[in-house]
């Protein structure tokens, strides 16, 4: 039993042996592949692409003439020195989205009596929501418009307007309604009302 022990033990040294000197350690394509890939990123510099959204300044006026005496006159336009920075970054890119703030001036006449003169920008709704925190500067303006039959029927201004974060769903809207002395009220539309 001892020699057949002695016989098998230079034939196990043989395949160790053998299995050893196959072990040569050699990458393989797809190993290759990959570390090149790797190699090659580390080596560029992030390419910075920075855009700003609009372009150019943008600007619509409105006058509307209600037949309850009043007139309301909406100059919304892109506030070139303001913006929100969203940025973000790929591969080979570093992008940097500057959208504009957009600003609307409403002036409210009644019976050509001038009894509303305000800017909506970032800094009315701050004056006038109750809830403001930091995050508040990333929303964009959006334009007002005149809700006219609401208006007819309460003989109040009736606008409506909403903010957003640039490239996601978050945009509450709000009414702001204006009565005949000027006063104003700012509300947020609840989306989980019943109509």
């Amino acid at each position: 039993m001892f020699k057949n022990l002695l016989l098998k033990i230079p034939v196990v040294l043989l395949a160790v042996f053998v299995g050893l000197c196959s072990c040569d350690s050699r990458k393989y394509k797809n190993d290759l592949l990959k570390e090149s890939i790797t190699k090659y990123k580390d080596s560029l510099e992030p390419i910075e692409l920075v855009q700003y959204i609009p372009e150019y300044d943008i600007i619509t006026e409105t006058d509307t003439l209600l037949s309850n005496g009043y007139n309301i006159k909406i100059k919304t336009y892109t506030d070139m020195s303001n913006s929100v920075l969203q940025s973000f970054k790929t591969d080979s890119e570093s992008v940097k989205l500057y959208f504009r703030e957009v600003v609307s001036d409403v002036t409210v006449f009644k019976n050509d009596k001038l009894i509303f003169n305000q800017r909506f920008n970032n800094q009315f709704f701050s004056n006038n929501l109750g809830s403001i925190n930091a995050q508040d500067l990333d929303y964009i303006n959006n334009d007002v418009y005149i809700e006219e039959l609401k208006s007819l029927e309460t003989n109040k201004v009736v606008l409506v307007t909403s903010r957003c974060v640039p490239r996601t769903h978050n945009c509450p809207e709000y009414i702001i309604t204006i009565d005949e002395n000027g006063r104003f009220n700012v509300n947020e539309i609840d989306r989980n009302a019943r109509t």
